[in-house]
This record gives structure tokens, C-alpha cells and sequence, in this order.
């Protein structure tokens, strides 16, 4: 009862997580008066190595599971232990040796204390029983088995209790006995085709709980700053509580049946509903109170990340002709072009220094206007199949429809190993069901046809090709933009085979023994060349936003960046992102149809903390919104920022309402695992600054925070996630 479902462990977001405790807990207080404090989840699909904060920020003294008795590979070793996170946090978890569902039997349980007695010195165990899975309690038999024990003579002597009882008492036993540390995630070894199967479903979660939290943000800011109603109920109902439900560990992994992924389509479609009913009317309150006065048509854009960025920003628009315009802030012309995209035309441009948690508003001159503007001189340029801007090159080799090289001009490095290729489509026949992935019988891609240019402007070029695989068709595009350090890709898809598991490689020229990879709030190492059973164990991970490959000795890396792809695999120095799985069981129409799936390259200096890998994952994953303003006076200015969060390794992730009163709760993270100190600026001085766990409960003692005027100083742990709550 500590969360809102029994989630899956892997796929939601930092802050998925943190709102299945928030509203799981939160609904035992308010509907049972019970604080849950053990954490109960039995049947996910491995465990995040950041799960340990998230837990003990939660209230949590306990975790349960016993998943990782399913190993294939290796025995996971202890019963006992505390679990420690990438962040340095430590909970006392328990592995039933019995799992889930023990039967209660004499001789399984004098075995299972055995058992625990040569390896913890522990002569005791929690007996979790009844039938377990398929949803199946406690049945007559098992009561009648455990009475008997109970009332007769002999061993085991047996006592009824409680998890929370129990987890008091281990904490109590763990004084005296020197129980194991395990510091890593808790990797399943089985069950790993759960990072892919049922791709929409993954993209929608990924996409809607980002809606939600921008969502909360602009309310907050809409509410704080302008008096418009903050709207907590559909943000939480159908919000929020649509996609924790769907969090549930058979339904986000893919594991479920047909009917169960239109259900949940239903239940995105309302969620997205809510957030983009709040954005629309929040969008409009602050647009309402910035003076737009200008020529052309003004264009507000607010970026919801809390640093200053480059934006791509493609805004639906009609009535365009080929002379159109596009102004700055600053009153000077930006290159922009049309684009054309589902019979749908749009209006494409680089917002330059969007402002932190803020706006900008642009001028659009539909027909044109100013003829004698001069326009800054575009960086993107193609030749043949070779598209450029002044950070990368990239060429697309037609004979492949993949790329042939990634070449970087600052470093002045090719980033393909010679001969090799980049984001090359590799199909393999997968006889597996949803849980599980089997990917080492290669189905060949028919030839690519013709290279095309689908965009060839002062923004952006694109180039374009399509291979055939069995009957299903795959488009691959590339993208070059003005003045953006990143090569953008997208595969388009039409499936219509079963069976069949479809990868994305790129072979780098680069080596070393790790690889990084985004985890829920954090990030976690794993290794590219394997040196032990468990390392060889991984050939298949989970990822967030990003994962990034830096060569020995850190002089430069490549990272690639996805907005909704989960399963990863990296061998040697080959680096493969798991696009698509189509088993046909439970679900035989499992990804059939259309997808679109977006990624980019992000070459760079140094490692991925030297190149600020992770701003570069969210800002590719929340695009900026546009707001069609009209043109009136207003008190706020054509440029502003109401929220900002620094240094570089801070993200202040939520803006909202608390759960308790007016206030508004501030979250932030540190994103590289260093420790720093957090600067966090407000729209305003606070006039009380609380410290709270995840659950929004004041932490005493708290952090020994700063206050100067609006900007909070506050010191972070590494990959540490902090929650304020500040009034006016």
C-alpha cells in the first residue's frame, strides 16, 4: 500500500516514482489514518539504482522483493542486506527465500532457515504466503498448514506479524548482526524484452508525464503570479492517476494482453487532456499580462527547463507565404523556414537564450514586412549526401541508409570506426514472449531506395531513406539544424511482421571499459567489455533520456539521446538502442502499425559531466511551448524568467502546489554525482523556506540553506533530490 500500483521499477521517470509514494502513502493517511513504511513490490522487473533514495525520502524503512531469485545467470547472494543507491542512501531490504507464494511446508521452511542460518547466522524467516501470483491470497490450506505448525510440536516455531512489525525487529536484529552491503541496482536477469514491448505505451508514459509536469509549473506560475486558479483535481484525477495506474508492472513492461494497451490508451488520452487543458489556460494568463505590443503577429515561447537554452521551435501556422518573417526579442530577423508535415504546414525557427522557467516573445510577419532585415548568414550547408553545421558533419551512405560518418569540427574527430556505420537498422527473428528478448538471428533490411531530401532550408536539412524488412517498411531521416551541436535522427515505421526485434548500432570509434547510462534521477555505470558472470549478465539494460560512451581517458565522448526508447545494449564499442519488439504473446498485435521515433547525436569534449549530457536529454525531451498571444500592453516585459536553477548540474524538476495549504513545493535534483551547491531563484523573496521528505513531511533538521533576496543557495549531495516548499 506504499504506492499507488506496484509499478514497474525501471521505466517511469525520477518523478514517476516519487508521485507513487506521494499519492500511495498519502491515500493510506487520509483513507485508513496508516502510514505505510515498508515498501512492498514483489514483483517488478529489477530495481533502479536510485530506488534507495526515493524509498528512505519516502518515510520508508523497509523494501521487500523477490524477483531476483528468477536469475538465469547468477545466484543473487544475500537474503538480508542493505540495499545502498548511487547516491550513497541505505535501506534494509529482505529477499524471502520462500518468494511470494511459499506453501507453508515443514520441510521447505526447516530448509529455507537452514538455509538463512549459514548465511546471515539469522535462524529466522519472513514467510510471505499464499498463492501469489495471477492475483491469487491466502487459501484455507495454507491457514490450515500454518495452525498446524503453529499449535504442534517442534520446529520452526512460527509467529503471525506483520511486515511493518517485522521490519522493526530487523532493524532491531541488524544491531547485532553485520548484514551485507550491496551497492549496485538490483539487475533481473530475466525478463529484459520489458524495456521495449509495447512501445506506445512507453512513448505516451514518457510523453504525459512530462505534460504533467510542465502542467504544474505553468499553473504554478499562472496561480502564484497571477491569482488564476490552481487546478490540483485534474491534474491528480485523470492526471496523475491515470499514469500510475498505468506504471503497473504488466502493463508499462509490455506484458500485458490486447485489451489491456486500449485501455490505457483511453486513459493517456485523458491524462494528456488534463495537462494540455492547463498548459492552454495557463499559457494564456501569463501571455495576458506580457506586453506583445510589436510589428508582425507576436509568438510567445516558454521553455519549462530551469536553465537559458537553444530551442528548436516548430509552431503549426497557416497562411504563410515563402516571404515570411520571424523577429527576436531584440527586434532582429532569425532564419526561419516552412515545413510541411501530415498536410500540415509549420513554422520552423531557432529561438536563441530562451530564458530559464521563462519566455520570450517573438514577431512573426506572415506575408513578410521588413525587406531590408539582414539576416544572420545560416550554418547548415549539404553536398551530396553530406549535411553540415559549424559543430558536426554527418554523411548518409546510400548504399547502407545508414550513416558513414559522424564527424565533429570542433574536435576535429571522426566519431564512426572506419568502414563501420552509424544508426544502421539491424532486424532479428524473436521468438520470445513480451518478457524476454532474443536477438542473435539476423533478418537482412532489403536494399534502401534513393536518398531524398526532404528539407533542404536556412533552419534545417533532412535527408531521407527507406529500407524494406519482410513486409513492414522502415524510413530513416537525419537532420541537420542551425547552429545546434546535435545531428537529429528519426526511424518511421509501418510494422506488419510478428517475431521480430529491431536495433539501432553504432559502431564508435572509441573504446573503453564503461558506459554511462540515465537512470530515474541519476545515472549509473555499466560495463561495455564484461569481466565477470553478473557484468556479462546485462546484454540488455534500461536507460532514461540518455546514454553516453566517452573514450579511455575522457578527451571525448558520444551520447545518444532518445525521447521514448528504454533498452540498450553496449558491446566492445558498439552501441545499439532497442527500437521495437513485435512477440505475439500475451498481446499478438504488440506494435503492430505506425511508429515514429526520435533520437540524436550528441558528440562532445570531455566526459558526459564535462558536456552537461544530461541538460542536453531533457532539453531534447521538453520542447518549448508557443503561445499565439495577440498584441496588448502588459506590466511584464518581451523577455522573462520566473524560475532559474544552477550550476550546470541542477535541475529544478517541479514547480506545484502543495499537497497541504497555498504553497508552492520546489524539487530539484543534482544530475552528475557531485556534490554541489544549489542556487534556486524565485520570482519573489520567500517568506518561509520548509525542508520536506518526498511525502511533502518537514525534515528536521534540515539543510543549512541560504537565503539572499529571491534566490535560495542550498548545498546538494551528489545525484541528491531535494524538496522546499516556499510561500510568499
Amino acid at each position: 500500500g506504499g504506492t499507488w500500483s506496484e509499478h514497474d521499477s525501471n521505466i517511469p521517470s525520477g518523478e514517476g516514482f516519487v508521485r507513487q509514494f506521494l499519492y500511495g502513502k498519502r491515500y493510506f493517511r487520509n483513507n485508513f489514518g496508516k502510514d505505510i513504511t515498508v515498501a512492498w513490490t514483489p514483483d517488478s522487473f529489477g530495481y533502479n539504482g536510485n530506488l534507495p533514495q526515493i524509498l528512505v525520502k519516502s518515510g520508508m524503512k523497509g523494501f521487500l522483493t523477490q524477483k531476483l531469485g528468477s536469475n538465469e545467470q547468477t545466484r543473487f547472494p544475500y537474503s538480508f542486506f542493505w540495499w545502498q543507491g548511487v547516491d550513497g542512501s541505505k535501506i534494509l531490504t529482505v529477499f524471502p527465500p520462500g518468494g511470494y507464494a511459499n506453501p507453508v511446508q515443514r520441510a521447505e521452511l526447516l530448509g529455507q532457515l537452514s538455509m538463512l542460518k549459514g548465511r546471515h547466522d539469522v535462524n529466522e524467516e519472513l514467510v510471505v504466503f499464499g498463492v501469489g501470483n495471477h492475483g491469487g491470497g491466502v487459501t484455507r490450506g495454507h491457514l490450515d498448514r500454518a495452525f498446524a505448525i503453529k499449535n504442534g510440536k517442534g520446529e520452526p516455531n512460527l509467529v503471525f506479524t506483520s511486515a511493518d512489525r517485522y521490519f522493526d525487529h530487523l532493524h532491531e536484529l541488524a544491531a547485532t548482526h553485520s548484514f551485507p552491503t550491496w551497492d549496485d541496482e538490483l539487475y533481473l536477469e530475466h525478463h529484459r524484452g520489458t524495456y521495449t514491448s509495447q512501445s506506445e505505451t512507453k512513448k505516451n508514459n514518457r510523453r504525459i508525464e512530462q505534460l504533467l509536469m510542465d502542467a504544474e509549473k505553468l499553473s504554478s506560475i499562472a496561480h502564484a503570479q497571477f491569482g488564476a486558479a490552481y487546478p490540483a483535481a485534474s491534474l491528480f484525477n485523470p492526471g496523475w492517476s491515470n499514469v500510475m495506474l498505468n506504471h503497473f508492472h504488466d502493463i508499462l513492461p509490455g506484458s500485458g494482453i490486447t485489451k489491456v494497451y486500449s485501455d490505457a490508451a483511453a486513459d493517456y488520452a485523458k491524462s494528456r487532456a488534463a495537462a494540455e487543458n492547463a498548459i492552454a489556460a495557463s499559457l494564456k494568463k501569463i501571455a495576458g499580462n506580457v506586453d506583445t505590443r510589436g510589428g508582425g503577429e507576436p509568438l510567445l515561447v516558454f521553455n519549462t527547463l530551469s536553465w537559458k537554452r537553444d530551442a528548436i521551435v516548430e509552431a503549426p501556422f497557416e497562411g504563410l507565404s515563402p516571404k515570411v518573417q520571424v523577429f527576436a526579442p531584440d527586434d532582429k530577423p532569425v532564419p526561419c523556414q516552412l515545413v510541411k508535415k501530415n498536410g500540415k504546414t509549420s513554422l520552423l525557427f531557432v529561438a536563441r537564450g530562451l530564458p530559464p522557467m521563462g519566455y520570450a516573445v517573438y514577431h512573426v510577419y506572415p506575408k513578410g514586412g521588413s525587406p531590408s532585415a539582414l539576416l544572420p548568414k545560416s550554418t547548415v550547408s549539404k553536398s551530396g549526401n553530406v549535411i553540415e553545421n559549424q559543430f558536426i558533419r554527418i554523411e548518409l551512405d546510400p548504399s547502407t541508409g545508414a550513416l558513414k560518418s559522424v564527424y565533429d569540427k570542433k574536435l576535429n574527430r571522426e566519431f564512426l570506426t572506419a568502414g563501420k556505420s552509424g544508426a544502421l537498422l539491424q532486424a532479428f527473428k524473436d521468438t520470445q514472449n513480451a518478457w524476454e528478448i532474443m536477438s542473435n538471428d539476423p533478418i537482412p533490411f532489403g536494399a534502401p531506395g534513393a536518398v531524398e531530401v526532404v528539407e533542404n532550408g536556412p533552419v534545417r536539412i533532412t535527408l531521407k531513406t527507406t529500407r524494406p524488412l519482410q513486409n513492414s517498411t522502415f524510413s530513416s531521416s537525419f537532420s541537420i539544424v542551425d547552429g545546434i551541436p546535435l545531428a537529429f535522427g528519426n526511424v518511421e515505421t509501418d510494422v506488419k511482421d510478428h517475431n521480430v526485434t529491431v536495433k539501432l548500432a553504432f559502431d564508435l570509434a572509441l573504446l573503453n571499459e564503461d558506459a554511462w547510462f540515465e537512470i530515474p534521477y541519476a545515472a549509473i555505470s555499466r560495463k561495455a567489455i564484461p569481466k565477470t558472470q553478473a557484468e556479462s549478465a546485462k546484454f540488455e539494460v534500461s536507460a532514461q533520456n540518455w546514454v553516453d560512451y566517452t573514450d579511455t581517458g575522457g578527451a571525448a565522448g558520444f551520447s545518444l539521446l532518445n525521447t521514448s526508447k528504454y533498452g540498450y545494449d553496449v558491446k566492445q564499442n558498439v552501441l545499439r538502442m532497442t527500437l521495437l519488439r513485435t512477440p505475439t504473446y500475451p498481446d499478438p498485435e504488440a506494435d503492430q502499425g505506425r511508429h515514429s521515433i526520435d533520437y540524436s547525436i550528441y558528440t562532445h569534449p570531455g566526459d558526459w559531466r564535462e558536456a552537461d549530457t544530461s541538460r542536453q536529454g531533457y532539453a531534447f525531451n521538453y520542447t518549448p511551448y508557443v503561445f499565439r498571444a495577440g498584441k496588448h500592453p502588459g506590466k511584464l516585459p518581451a523577455v522573462n524568467s520566473f524560475f532559474a536553477a544552477g550550476p550546470d548540474d541542477v535541475a529544478l524538476t517541479v514547480v506545484k502546489k502543495s499537497e497541504d495549504g497555498d504553497r508552492l513545493v520546489l524539487r530539484f535534483v543534482e544530475t552528475e554525482g557531485r556534490a554541489t551547491m544549489a542556487s534556486i531563484k524565485l520570482p519573489w523573496k520567500p517568506a518561509s523556506v520548509t525542508e520536506t521528505n518526498l511525502i511533502e513531511d518537514r525534515i528536521e533538521p534540515a539543510s543549512l540553506y541560504n537565503v539572499s533576496g529571491d534566490t535560495l543557495s542550498v548545498p546538494l549531495g551528489k545525484f541528491e533530490i531535494k524538496t522546499l516548499i516556499v510561500s510568499k
